[in-house]
């Protein structure tokens, strides 16, 4: 018995060493087995993401929403719509791969990270396939590109997947999956099968089949090389400098197109028919609004004729008397802009051709609803001297939308005077309203008027607009300068509106200037040197050589001692104009200073009445973004690093927002801090105010009474720069 219980005991002793033994190669196995199995998983699932985002990158179709980065929140143009395709195809690669374990916070080269890159083969465009050996995700250069009709697309996702078993993944914490899957972009541009190939053909080229007898090789025979170049376009109406007014009057845009290497593979110099080889043709119209062209509406074409407004030989025009865009945006009097070019069927665009045209809207026969425009805010602006004897005066315009000048004078008589006193034989060379030359001839004698190329419309805004003015002759100066001095005291201007009411008028101050020295460059009393030049030889000549060079003795130089280079000056960096336009608040910032001053921070306060879903988008400055931060609140704040602003440059400063379909109006004021390197900071402001619409009278239908709804906007305040700076000896406002 005791012999019994002894090996019992032995035994047990034994199957617990086995256990401790066999137990970590069980486990470890059943671990491998289910991170086998998850790896498999992970890999079915990223190949279904790049294969959910090709399937949706060759219909060329985008997701609407990724248009808000744009104005108006709509994508108006191929280019918008291109980069609104990438974001909605990564989308769709994240739907089909989205039962991996991915980590968007995870950098390259950590469990979790996850990269979609989505590219093609346009020319220009270079894929770098992923690298197992360095960890490196497939990358497209310059940058992802969803290519265009007849395009190969390929989209690559790159995950590392991560291990999660706690002694596996001591030794590999994660592991490099990669997906990629290509296609041809559909002609998804295309509502007609003209000129276009038989078949898409991969970008690797095969030698056409000839009658060559075996072994295959490579002839010699001359083969002509089917050129390429882009296509041309031409706008055959409206005509270059067009004017379009009138009851009855429509606007008709049109245009031919034909791609040269389809009509004469050979040279390409042949004239080929009306859309041959294109597959669209896209129409831009801009209106100039004072400070530049402001998009109004755009619209695509894929039938020749080529129509903005539709039709078809004959184009369909578009009546001026509606007000309105086809878009819904309205029509302005004044100059505007159209813009087309063409894309083949190699998915390459034509440059622009683009005509200028004026348009004058009839005035609309029913009262406006909107409040009655008013003159108090149309006033002179800031004055401006230049080199070259240049002026500028700028006009303000806070309260009278749709406001138009009729003519401008100008008093320029102390400049006349100056030119009599030191013969310089001025005159006004020429007169601008902002880009319009309203006068062009050489006028010798003040005043000078002119209204050639007017009306024009005048911009909202601080310092908005500006009459710019060239005088020539003697004086090529700075007439704020010495021996000058001339202020906008001196010059007068009268400006008439399309409202009487609202005229501006100045007078010209005379002025006294310093009378020209009498006293000759060349002293009367030349120095004689009676030296006579004594030869060695006996003959001494009798009338000694006076040498009448009169020296031109320095005689106390009037040129005046090394200045040192002056201190900066913050009255000397200022804020020259404010607006809203599209969805970015601006204000135009110039510096007369020597040195160059650096945006390093700005302060933003903003109507947050619309926020949630509107909301601070970036600021920029200089053509560089910073602080691209999305914000629901004001003030934000945001550091510029050091963004410079040259001597005599002025440059718009803005901040832009993300409307999401919200108006865009009320109180927006922003503080700018510019630093002059070993001297010091200098701040300049600016606001601006735009009233919102009045509330609509929607009330109910068994109401009788009008009952307003209850607004909180304040009164608005007067929107002057909030830069009370002292101007400069250059500068007077």
């Amino acid at each position: 018995m005791m012999r019994d219980r002894k090996y019992r005991i032995k035994w047990r002793g034994q199957t617990l060493v086995e256990f401790a033994l066999v137990f970590p190669i069980v486990l470890l196995t059943l671990l491998a087995i289910i991170e086998i199995a998850r790896l498999l998983f992970a890999w079915v699932a990223i190949e279904n993401g790049a294969r959910f985002g090709v399937r949706h990158a060759i219909t060329g179709d985008y997701d609407r929403s990724h248009c808000a980065i744009f104005p108006g929140g709509v994508c108006d143009n191929q280019f918008e719509r291109d980069n609104a395709r990438i974001p909605t195809i990564r989308d769709n690669a994240l739907a089909g791969a989205a039962a991996i374990w991915r980590d968007d916070t995870s950098l390259p080269g950590q469990p979790g990270y996850l990269k979609v890159t989505v590219c093609s083969n346009k020319s220009g465009i270079m894929y770098y396939p992923a690298d197992s050996g360095t960890g490196l995700a497939a990358d497209c250069q310059p940058g992802e590109d969803p290519g265009g009709p007849g395009n190969r697309v390929s989209v690559t996702l790159d995950f590392d997947h991560p291990i999660i078993s706690p002694i596996i993944s001591s030794w590999v914490p994660q592991i490099r999956l990669t997906a990629r899957r290509e296609g041809f972009v559909e002609k998804f541009r295309v509502a007609r099968v003209v000129g276009l190939p038989a078949t898409i053909s991969v970008p690797t080229f095969t030698a056409t089949p000839t009658n060559t007898s075996p072994p295959p090789t490579v002839t010699s025979t001359p083969t002509s090389t089917p050129c390429k170049v882009p296509p041309l376009i031409t706008i055959v109406r409206p005509s270059d400098g067009d004017y379009l007014g009138g009851p009855g009057v429509k606007l008709y845009s049109y245009a031919t197109a034909y791609d040269p290497d389809n009509s004469d593979p050979a040279t390409c110099s042949g004239v080929g028919p009306d859309g041959d080889g294109i597959w669209e043709v896209e129409f831009q119209f801009y209106w100039w609004d004072g400070s530049g062209w402001a998009w109004r509406f755009s619209t695509i074409d894929y039938v020749n004729a080529y129509c903005a407004f539709g039709g078809n030989a004959p184009c369909n025009g578009h009546p001026i008397t509606t007000g309105n865009w086809p878009n819904g945006r309205p029509m302005e009097s004044g100059l505007h802009k159209m813009a087309a070019h063409a894309l083949d069927d190699e998915g390459v665009w034509s440059d622009w051709a683009q005509v200028t045209f004026t348009l004058g809207i009839p005035p609309s026969p029913t009262p406006s609803p909107t409040p009655t425009p008013s003159c108090d805010g149309v006033s002179f602006g800031l004055f401006r001297s230049y080199t070259s004897a240049r002026i500028a005066q700028f006009i303000n315009n806070t309260s009278y939308p749709g406001l138009e000048i009729l003519g401008v004078t100008v008093n320029w008589s102390p400049l006349e005077t100056a030119s009599d006193l030191y013969g310089w034989s001025e005159y006004l060379d020429w007169m601008r309203w902002y880009t319009t030359r309203v006068h062009n001839g050489n006028d010798y004698r003040s005043s000078t008027r002119s209204n050639r190329g007017l009306p024009r419309p005048v911009a909202e805004g601080i310092n908005a607009n500006y009459i710019y003015i060239d005088f020539d002759g003697g004086f090529e100066g700075n007439v704020g300068q010495s021996p000058l001095g001339l202020t906008s005291r001196n010059f007068g201007f009268t400006v008439e509106f399309s409202d009487s009411a609202c005229n501006l008028s100045s007078g010209a101050a005379a002025s006294n200037f310093p009378t020209p020295t009498v006293t000759a460059t060349m002293t009367p009393t030349p120095t004689v040197t009676r030296t006579p030049t004594i030869t060695t030889t006996p003959t001494v000549t009798s009338t000694p050589t006076i040498t009448n060079t009169p020296t031109v003795t320095p005689t106390a130089s009037d040129t005046p001692p090394p200045t040192n280079t002056p201190t900066p000056n913050c009255n000397m960096i200022q804020n020259i104009g404010t607006r809203l336009k599209n969805n970015s608040f601006g204000i135009r910032v110039i510096n007369h200073n020597v040195q160059t001053a650096y945006l390093t921070g700005s302060t933003l306060q903003w109507n947050t009445s619309y926020a949630p879903p509107m909301h601070f988008d970036y600021f920029k400055f200089q053509g560089n973004q910073y602080y691209n931060t999305d914000s629901f609140s004001s003030p934000v704040s945001g550091s510029a690093g050091s963004i410079g602003l040259s001597t005599g440059a002025d440059r718009w400063w803005e901040a832009f927002f993300d409307l999401s379909g919200q108006p865009f109006n009320g109180s927006y004021t922003a503080t700018l801090t510019f630093n002059f390197p070993g001297w010091g900071n200098c701040q300049i402001g600016g606001n601006y105010y735009k009233a919102p619409p009045p509330t609509p009278t929607n009330t109910q239908p068994a109401t009788a009474t009008y009952t307003p709804a209850p607004t909180s906007t304040p009164a608005p305040p007067t929107p002057t720069p909030t830069n009370t700076s002292t101007p400069d000896e250059n500068w007077d406002g």
